[in-house]
Order: structure tokens, then C-alpha cells, then sequence
């Protein structure tokens, strides 16, 4: 697997790793000359009965054995009676991400931001392969600080943050609040990874092991005692500061409650979280986002100042 992503698969990662591949059923795809492995895929169901893969590798990055690989991964979904192919998604997503890199992104390594020549995305495409989806990085190397409660244009009054305390905590009482914002407030476009409900644990438990329980968090509109908001930060083990200490996150998810949007609650959670970060020295933040979510991008430039720095992009294939 290693072959298919330069995000090192550290041994404390494996863990992680194998509950995905167990969950997901995960095989993989070997290119193979004179008994050397040369080329890695790793393939496993997804939605629509699209064949998912991810960890797509030559050691060479020959565009010979590149195409070579790419046969096969359509070849193995053709014979087994797949509707298409759909990636790279790189399991477990939160630490190895999704997409591939397109030319001219930063390349030093990010945890969920993956790093990958620009002639794969060039012979994907070469080989019927369709952009379905295009994400753009945005980051800032201090991130804004303010307090939304001073806001003169929103009134916070009625809001109160909330964080699970450890895995068992946000088990027993905030796991099925969070799954349930996402079902009801997002489009099922804006999920990867298929049936997260089955490795939110995995996910969780990363965050309490590198990060601070905040980062898991939730807004309850006290005046009607409901959780209206959520979201999550992951931490990033793979970049520390002159301490020694890690330093940055990247924004993994936000949904809030469609009757409470409009009413600055973005505006909160940024502010609140980012001050919490600040006080722990995590400084540098990033976040992906569609090229189709114009408010979010908007958001990222005009009100945070946030730098476009990578460009990942999602491909599908239809089986004729």
C-alpha cells in the first residue's frame, strides 16, 4: 500500500488502517514483473455499485505501467459486474485522503491531503476517466482569531458548545445527534467514504489520540434543549513546530441544522474552536471544499483570509 500514497503508513496508523480495510472488504490489485511488485491498487465496494479505489501506485511512475494498471482496475470491475469505478479514496480517508493531486498544489505532506504525480490524473482521463468532483485546499498558517459573542449583526445567547469528554462519552451520547445532523442536513453528494456510520469509531478515536476533545464538537440551542450544530477537526501528526509539538488541523466536517442557518452559526463555531485551538498552539488550519460550495469558498477567502494551496479532484468511470 505504501507504493500508492507518500503519507508514511506509520506503524501507530496500522490500527486504523485495518479496521478500514476489514470493514470495507478490501482487496488488492498487484502489477507484477519476474514475481516484483511494481503497481498497487486497492479496490472495495462502494455506492451505486461503483467499484471504489484508492492507493493507486507505480514505483516507476512509468505512464506505460500506469495504463497498464488502470486496465486492470476496469477489467476487475467489468468482471465483476460493477456499474463503474470511483477514486482514488484512500482509507482511512481522515489520514490519507481522497482524490488525486493536481499539478501545481503544495506537495509537502499534509495528513488527509494526498501527494501524487501529475501524470496519473493525466492517464485516468486518457482512459475514459470523468472529473465528478473537484476539491480545493484552503489554508492559513495563523489562523483568525475573534470572538463571535462580541458580534453586533448575530445574538449567541441561546447557544451552548458541547464536547464529548472520550469515545465512550461521544458513543453514548452524541454519536447518534452527529450521524443524524449529517443524514438530515447534507447531501448524500457530499459524502466519500461510503456508510461512514460503520468507521465513525475509527475516526473518533483518531482525534482523541493525536487531538483534544473539542475538536469533536456540538452547539445546543439551550432555549429548546437541541443539538443544532456539529463538526469535527482531525489532527495533523505529520507536521509539528520547533517544540516538537503538533501545530495544525485541517476542518473535516460542519453541518448545521437547516432551520438554524443564516443566523451566523458558522461564524460561531469558527471562532469559538479556532480560540481553543490558539490556546492549545495549534495555529495552522486547513480545509477542503467543493469548487461547487460557493458559500463555503466565500467564507474561507473574505471573512478568513484562507490561501488556495492544492487541488485534489475525484474520478468516475462508467462501465459500458
Amino acid at each position: 500500500m505504501q507504493i500508492g500514497t507518500r503519507i508514511p503508513l506509520w506503524s501507530e496508523f496500522h490500527k486504523y488502517i485495518i479496521f478500514d480495510l476489514k470493514y470495507f472488504k478490501a482487496k488488492s490489485i498487484l502489477l507484477l514483473e519476474s514475481g516484483n511488485i511494481l503497481g498497487h491498487v486497492l479496490v472495495f465496494p462502494g455506492i451505486d455499485n461503483y467499484l471504489n479505489f484508492g492507493y493507486f501506485g507505480v514505483i516507476s511512475h512509468s505512464n506505460d505501467k500506469i495504463s497498464i494498471l488502470i486496465d486492470q482496475l476496469i477489467e476487475y470491475a467489468r468482471e465483476n459486474n460493477f456499474n463503474g469505478v470511483r477514486g482514488p479514496i484512500n482509507i482511512p480517508m481522515i489520514i490519507f485522503g481522497y482524490g488525486f493531486m493536481v499539478e501545481g498544489s503544495k506537495t509537502n505532506l499534509y495528513i488527509g491531503r494526498s501527494v501524487d504525480s501529475p501524470n496519473y490524473l493525466n492517464l485516468f482521463c486518457k482512459s475514459g476517466f470523468e472529473i465528478v468532483n473537484e476539491i480545493v485546499s484552503w489554508e492559513r498558517d495563523q489562523m483568525l482569531r475573534y470572538n463571535p459573542r462580541k458580534s453586533k449583526k448575530y445574538n449567541f445567547d441561546n447557544y451552548q458548545f458541547e464536547f464529548p469528554e472520550n469515545l465512550d462519552d461521544f458513543n453514548q451520547n452524541y454519536k447518534v445527534p452527529f450521524l443524524k445532523l449529517h443524514a438530515e442536513n447534507l447531501p448524500l453528494s457530499a459524502s466519500v467514504t461510503p456508510n461512514v456510520v460503520g468507521v465513525i469509531d475509527n475516526y473518533i478515536d483518531f482525534v482523541f489520540k493525536y487531538g483534544f476533545n473539542f475538536m469533536i464538537f456540538f452547539i445546543r440551542d439551550v432555549s429548546k434543549d437541541k443539538l443544532i450544530a456539529c463538526g469535527a477537526y482531525i489532527p495533523n501528526p505529520l507536521r509539528r513546530n520547533e517544540k516538537g509539538n503538533f501545530d495544525s488541523v485541517y476542518s473535516y466536517t460542519w453541518v448545521v441544522d437547516k432551520l438554524y442557518r443564516r443566523k451566523g452559526i458558522a461564524y460561531l463555531m469558527y471562532g469559538e474552536i479556532t480560540e481553543l485551538l490558539w490556546e492549545n498552539n495549534i495555529v495552522y488550519g486547513s480545509g477542503m471544499v467543493s469548487n461547487q460550495n460557493k458559500a463555503n469558498t466565500d467564507f474561507g477567502i473574505k471573512r478568513l483570509g484562507a490561501i488556495k494551496t492544492r487541488t485534489h479532484v475525484l474520478l468516475d468511470y462508467v462501465i459500458q
